[in-house]
């Protein structure tokens, strides 16, 4: 009961967060459009943001927009094989079928709180297919770093090809905060008290049963970290990080030919607005709401297109890949797997399942 209490309370933390965020942005942005459709001579009763939305929404182009979830869906194709790949170098045999579905339901689960798909598709993997919980989650802390190594790789380049507009608008834009030296100090004096105070209570506790248990636990998630070692075709993994990465870009850049306002952009507009909108989904904020759009808008903006069309568009994305695929596809999944997996003869018997120490 307390931990469904505390799980409504984080979920209504971070909708209250992102919507608090999207309305903030939505309102500058409506200002901005009132502003630029009255100086037209419109009236102001006809310059409403969310019509402009909704007319831009049913005017895209949809051939790009169903051209984006496939690429999108090929991505996750992607990442639910290099994930299988890294679970296999940890020694387990599982179905690339049930890493596909648990990486959608994770993606579900991710517009409700961010980062919780990554313990709900590790869940799912150790549920079905009777992997230690600790060994699946140390798999996708591996998976994410070698997002976060993607995400430097098209940082550099954006940096290499797009230099002159970022630092611009880095110039014009950012503020670096003061931090002085006392506060630097009381933090390192902090962190020296608590690490000196778990070293303490460690060797006091080492030989506790629950120490023991969570040292288990610790030993089991570092194989799962430590599995890309054991990759066995490590060629195929980088091509399938790769893919990931080259179909996030075209995801970003193709629906540019769906919208007018951004249909003359070039691929270094592609590249620096996935830049800033990888920017915004990182950020806590459910499925990047709010967070992703104010990120896109920056990033159109360095290419003259206005605060309005770069929330319209940023709309389309959102509506694209957050509700109609994310969300469907995520549901489907959740009443697939079970399915999929009723006649699944597991090999891995001898290790319990979630769902059987729940019940124990």
């Amino acid at each position: 009961m307390k931990k469904n209490i505390k799980q409504a309370i984080q979920l209504l933390v971070f909708l209250s967060l992102g919507s608090a965020i999207l309305y903030y942005v939505f309102t500058v942005q409506s200002n901005q459009y009132l502003e630029y459709c009255t100086g037209l001579g419109n009236d102001a009763g006809d310059c409403g943001l969310i019509d402009k939305i909704l007319t831009d929404v049913r005017t895209a182009d949809l051939r790009w927009l169903i051209l984006t979830i496939v690429l999108y869906m090929l991505s996750n194709v992607s990442r639910a094989i290099r994930w299988k790949m890294l679970l296999e170098a940890g020694g387990e045999s599982v179905k690339t079928r049930n890493t596909f579905l648990a990486t959608m339901v994770g993606y579900l689960a991710n517009l409700a709180i961010p980062r919780l798909g990554e313990f709900v598709r590790a869940s799912i993997i150790a549920r079905y297919e009777r992997v230690d919980a600790a060994k699946v989650m140390g798999t996708v802390v591996t998976d994410r770093l070698l997002d976060l190594l993607g995400l430097l790789v098209i940082f550099g380049l954006g940096f290499i090809f797009g230099s002159r507009l970022l630092i611009d608008y880095l110039s014009e834009n950012a503020t670096m905060p003061v931090i002085s030296l006392g506060l630097v100090l009381q933090v390192l004096l902090v962190l020296a008290v608590l690490v000196g105070l778990a070293y303490f209570l460690y060797n006091k506790l080492k030989n506790h049963p629950l120490i023991v248990a969570v040292k288990i636990k610790l030993q089991q998630f570092a194989k799962g970290i430590m599995s890309i070692r054991k990759v066995k075709n490590f060629p195929l993994l980088v091509l399938h990080s790769i893919n990931i990465y080259l179909m996030y870009f075209f995801m970003t850049y193709l629906p540019f030919f769906s919208f007018e306002s951004t249909s003359h952009l070039s691929p270094l507009a592609g590249l620096l607005v996935f830049i800033f909108g990888g920017l915004g989904m990182v950020l806590p904020s459910p499925g990047g709401m709010g967070t992703y759009h104010a990120m896109v808008i920056a990033a159109l903006g360095i290419f003259g297109v206005s605060g309005p069309d770069g929330f319209s568009f940023a709309m389309i994305i959102f509506i694209v890949i957050n509700i109609c695929v994310n969300f469907l596809t995520g549901i489907i999944s959740l009443i697939v797997l079970p399915l999929v997996n009723k006649k699944y003869k597991l090999k891995h018997s001898n290790v319990p399942s979630l769902h059987t120490e729940e019940n124990n």
